[in-house]
């Protein structure tokens, strides 16, 4: 596979992926999370596509690195441990930035 081929394929997944998991993320991994992001969902969805872009930025660096340092053959090692990389950090600051848990005080 070529090496643009690749980098390309990545592209197109993450574009795929970003709306899938905003929807998917709202529903099943964030539900008790922040009323104020769901409240405001353009807002939230805008944060949500900057920190996948960054995510995306980070694959493209790892895939084209790892390819350059590894070589071709390797490709699927790399993939799984940059998907592995992107999938901490998309959590993490999805998780801080936008789906705060709320805290209630009781009364």
């Amino acid at each position: 596979m070529e090496q643009a081929g690749i980098l390309l394929a990545a592209a197109f997944g993450f574009i795929a992926g970003l709306i899938f998991n905003y929807i998917f993320s709202l529903i099943f991994v964030f539900r008790h999370t922040n009323e104020n992001a769901k409240q405001h969902k353009i807002r939230s969805f805008i944060l949500f596509t900057v920190i996948g872009v960054i995510g995306l930025l980070i694959t493209e660096v790892c895939m084209f690195a790892g390819i350059h340092i590894f070589g071709q053959k390797w490709y699927l090692a790399v993939k799984i441990i940059t998907a592995g990389i992107v999938l901490m950090w998309n959590y993490i600051a999805r998780k801080i930035l936008i789906f705060k848990e709320t805290k209630y005080e009781s009364e």
